[in-house]
């Protein structure tokens, strides 16, 4: 009986996956923390300057954050005074998006002027297109999931993605940088 087998099957995965030991994990350090990994951390002001866009983003979209975090200059230190925030976020729309006929959108894009930086960009990824770009290990999400600057983190999906991207086929990874 297929559906038989296919329980089964399951059932074993999910033994093997239980057995598996977890990476040790990386501590979560916010926007407004510091470290010594040479990322220069976002400025009270600037954090609650990227908060209220994020918010943003989410009403008019209708999605909920699950994770979002910096992949700019500010990341590797070399960020200046009129340096913008440039920002990856995974998210997902209400459920009736997924009972739609029309699928939810994979992507959105949105960049916000503020006062007291130059400028916000987020690129979001919605969590099935997300899983998919993590399994054909992109390079754009391992960098997102492994930033010191996180302005978003729901748990446990954070902490599942952080330790699903420490696993990895660096061969294809390596691809994936050559072509993207």
């Amino acid at each position: 009986d297929v559906s038989q087998l296919s329980s089964w099957l399951l059932s074993v995965r999910r033994r093997q996956l239980a057995a598996l030991e977890p990476p040790p994990a990386r501590p979560v350090r916010s926007a407004s923390s510091s470290g010594g990994s040479g990322a220069e951390p976002a400025g009270e002001e600037d954090s609650a300057e990227v908060a209220s866009c994020l918010r943003q983003l989410e009403e008019e979209h209708g999605v909920a954050l699950l994770f979002c975090a910096e992949v700019s200059s500010r990341v590797i230190g070399s960020s200046h005074s009129r340096s913008d925030h440039d920002l990856v976020a995974i998210f997902v729309p209400p459920p009736a998006a997924y009972l739609s006929i029309e699928a939810p959108r994979k992507k959105l894009s949105a960049s916000f002027a503020t006062a007291g930086c130059t400028a916000v960009d987020v690129v979001a990824y919605e969590l099935r297109h997300a899983s998919s770009m993590l399994a054909s290990n992109n390079p754009t999400l391992f960098e997102a999931l492994r930033s010191p600057i996180v302005y978003a983190a729901t748990e446990p999906f954070a902490s599942g993605a952080r330790a699903l991207a420490e696993r990895y086929d660096a061969l294809a990874l390596a691809a994936s940088w050559l072509h993207h």
